[in-house]
């Protein structure tokens, strides 16, 4: 068999044997898997009273072996922040929780420091709710402010 053939054949079986390795254990809606993209509704709140303060919408990913990354649109000038990265780990059942950091810029485009977010999240099908602490630091780590939200998350079609 000529080699060329051999090598393409060798990566379309070496192809679907890795895509199959690394595809999410669960499928979608099965109620129990986090993994996946999730369109999401972001509640800003005040932390004493939980009253509604802002919402604005986000997208998050949360991906086979614990990784996520998160679109958010929290800030009144989105490109004053960058995506968040993150860990997520199952913590029971349905029950999940994440932490995820992004950095933060000044108007001029220096560093203003970072956001820290904190999630616990239930997942049911094809939904899911989550409470979200936040810690705000700045440039030198030093924490400045901590706030409070909800996120209510649907799966990506």
């Amino acid at each position: 068999m000529n080699t060329k053939l051999t090598k393409m054949i060798r990566l379309a079986i070496f192809t679907l044997v890795a895509g199959a390795a690394f595809s999410p254990v669960t499928a979608k809606g099965q109620g129990d898997d986090l993994v996946g993209a999730w369109d999401m509704v972001i509640t800003f709140r005040d932390c004493d009273t939980e009253a509604p303060l802002r919402e604005r919408p986000g997208i998050i990913s949360f991906m086979f072996g614990g990784v996520l990354q998160e679109f958010g649109t929290g800030q009144q000038i989105p490109q004053n922040r960058t995506d968040g990265q993150g860990n997520w780990s199952r913590r029971q059942g349905r029950n999940f929780s994440s932490v995820s950091k992004s950095f933060r810029f000044n108007a001029d485009g220096s560093v203003a420091g970072t956001a820290k977010l904190f999630r616990n999240i239930q997942v049911d099908g094809d939904t899911f709710t989550a409470s979200v602490r936040s810690e705000i630091y700045d440039a030198n780590g030093v924490l400045l402010s901590q706030g409070c939200a909800t996120e209510a998350g649907t799966r990506l079609e």
